[in-house]
């Protein structure tokens, strides 16, 4: 329990330099990861018992020494000269507006996208053994264990489903939740960020929602501080206040989807407390990592990696579940130790702390053609879900967000190419 004490306090203070470096800005890279962290560490320690955490020593130095690389590769990103000026740019924000007919046929399409993506998963999961709404999962566990797939052309439909969000994020952030414009005259915008929520639960995972939302929240957070010129102290209080409801909706809307998303038999599907559950998913990384620590990384291997084969898997405890995911930090970790680990974490930071940087200038948030400002936003669920994973180790992850992005690049002409004067 010392440990569990002195790590909480570590990311405390950790919350509180960010604050000075970035000027209070929650929403910079190593600022909302170092939060996460902290929100991760007090549920695992909320679980300790039940989980039979047994903390290490080695885990409290990972993640203190891993956190503060995320900060100073932020700092030193922020300070690289990179020039870039949008085409064209306007001095206040404006509402953003589609030409109606266009918005008409892409919201048709990405709605008939999700329906088929819907029946075809629904199809596989059936065939793969599923029964009912749960078919979904049975659809992921036959991706997994080489059975029934899905139409090839059907899935590719997910990216753009995706894409067409992360743009619809932008637009109704700008246009709903900043100028305060009628829900009535932006309902299309609003529907494909459902359409992308949707598919996430037929794609049998819940991911995807936090990328949404992750980019949801970036969005509104940025825009709003633009528009009414606050600083960063005041717009991170006013941003809190407003996404902590819709923190709640998402945890609500994963408990409600458990057994969609996971095959019977499966322990989490069977949980019936909506706080255990959001414990188990967002504090069990901590546990994971740790338990991976004691096993598999002696104070003599730390520098160098595991010297034993790690298991993807490993149990909380005596329970009959556990979990796969350690952090952003387990796989470099456990791989190749400690100092490359905190060399990788400073290269991801380094170059989100530069962009970040880039897209937070007012000019950039005003500009009538923010494609880097939505390439950031796809992206941005790295530093939101450092608390969970690796994300950028993954290759089939890079690759799908890579080609969504460049789905992205060929439609948002089509949501910019007309605003209100």
């Amino acid at each position: 329990m010392a440990l569990f004490i002195l790590l909480i306090i570590i990311e405390c203070f950790i919350i509180f330099l960010n604050g000075y470096v970035f000027r209070h800005d929650l929403m910079s890279p190593a600022s909302i990861s170092a939060v996460a962290f902290l929100v991760a560490t007090l549920l695992a320690f909320y679980c300790q018992v039940i989980w039979e955490i047994n903390l290490s020593g080695i885990t409290v130095i990972v993640i203190t020494l891993g956190l503060l690389a995320m900060t100073v590769g932020e700092s030193i990103g922020r300070h690289v000269k990179v020039v870039y000026h949008p085409r064209e740019y306007s001095e206040d924000i404006e509402p953003v507006k589609t030409n109606p007919n266009t918005m008409a046929v892409l919201t048709v399409v990405v709605v008939a996208a999700t329906l088929l993506y819907g029946v075809d998963a629904y199809r596989v999961g059936l065939m793969n053994g599923g029964s009912g709404l749960n078919s979904f999962a049975y659809m992921k566990d036959g991706y997994i264990n080489g059975g029934s797939r899905m139409n090839p052309i059907i899935r590719q439909g997910f990216k753009l489903i995706m894409a067409s969000s992360y743009i619809s994020c932008f637009v109704f952030a700008n246009n709903c939740l900043v100028l305060k414009q009628r829900l009535r005259d932006n309902a299309a915008y609003l529907i494909i960020i459902i359409c992308g929520i949707v598919v996430t639960v037929f794609s049998g995972a819940r991911t995807e929602i936090l990328r949404i939302v992750s980019a949801l929240v970036l969005d509104f957070a940025l825009i709003w501080r633009a528009y009414h010129k606050e600083s960063n102290k005041r717009s991170t209080k006013y941003v809190l206040r407003k996404t902590i409801p819709l923190a709640i909706i998402v945890a609500v809307i994963a408990f409600l989807s458990r057994t969609l998303v996971k095959i019977n038999g499966v322990a989490t599907s069977q949980v019936t407390s909506i706080t255990y559950y959001v414990a188990y998913y967002v504090g069990s990384p901590i546990a994971v990592l740790n338990k991976k620590i004691n096993i598999f990384l002696p104070w003599s291997s730390i520098l160098s990696g595991s010297k034993m084969k790690v298991p993807d898997f490993v149990y909380l405890g005596n329970l009959d579940y556990g979990g796969n995911v350690g952090t952003i930090f387990a796989v470099k970790l456990l791989s190749s130790g400690l100092v490359l680990m905190l060399a990788w974490i400073f290269i991801i930071y380094f170059v989100g702390g530069a962009i970040y940087k880039r897209i937070n200038y007012d000019i950039h948030v005003r500009s009538k053609q923010p494609l880097l400002f939505l390439l950031f936003t796809s992206w941005y669920y790295i530093f939101t879900m450092s608390y969970y994973t690796d994300i950028v180790s993954s290759i089939s992850f890079v690759i799908t967000n890579v080609l969504t992005d460049i789905i992205l690049v060929i439609i948002y002409p089509l949501f910019f190419k007309v605003r209100i004067k």
